[in-house]
């Protein structure tokens, strides 16, 4: 029997009733759940390690379930981050100063400064290989060009003045959403330790339909 490194149930914050742990994969493929049931957190389709409450058809992937409360990041050094689990706003979503995404699910908040963050975004690794180019590509906070916006060199699509994956050497601009990413140095999938501030640590989403996360035990 495989034992699975989260603990079977949760109170979590952001619902009323217990929720219970699942392994989605390991499912029958007539014992699937709806397709539209999505994270609560990351607003992706529910799949893999899942704590979700049946009475409420409310799910959180495991690793979103396990996001620290409040995070350093090098994308916003100003101010911690603090997270939230329903947007700050009277509109019910937020803008992501991340990807520039307009966001619902869970956000990295600043009070201060109204910066948000999509928790996806935030748990992006600072370094990456890619397979459509032969150097590591380093995640850049701001354009670097006067223009204040980028011709992403997968896509072609044009970017904004928002996060990217960029090799300077080459003047190779990615954006976000269009990176095949493996991290440069892999990480042990565990449940991060509490704590009042954590430091933010690359933690690598890998793409595709499955967002599962694989963390790097944040550091105060």
């Amino acid at each position: 029997m495989t034992t699975l490194p989260y603990a079977s149930h949760l109170h979590h914050p952001s619902h009323t009733h217990c929720l219970e742990l699942s392994d989605l994969s390991n499912l029958p493929v007539h014992a699937a759940p709806d397709l539209r049931l999505l994270c609560s957190g990351c607003r992706c389709q529910a799949s893999g390690l899942i704590y979700s409450c049946e009475r409420c058809n409310f799910a959180l992937h495991a690793p979103c379930a396990h996001m620290p409360p409040l995070v350093a990041h090098q994308g916003h050094k100003t101010y911690p981050l603090k997270l939230l689990a329903t947007p700050t706003y009277a509109r019910g979503r937020f803008d992501c100063d991340g990807c520039g995404q307009r966001g619902r699910g869970f956000s990295y908040h600043c009070a201060e400064c109204t910066y948000d963050l999509r928790i996806v975004c935030a748990s992006k690794p600072l370094r990456i290989h890619d397979q459509s180019h032969c150097h590591v590509l380093h995640l850049t906070f701001n354009c670097p060009y006067e223009i204040r916006g980028f011709n992403g060199d997968i896509c072609t699509a044009t970017g904004g003045d928002h996060w990217m994956y960029r090799c300077s050497y080459r003047n190779f601009d990615v954006h976000l959403e269009c990176a095949k990413a493996r991290p440069v140095q892999a990480v042990t999938p565990a449940p991060p330790q509490a704590s009042s501030v954590a430091a933010a640590q690359p933690v690598y989403i890998p793409s595709g339909s499955n967002p599962q996360y694989q963390y790097q035990t944040p550091a105060v």
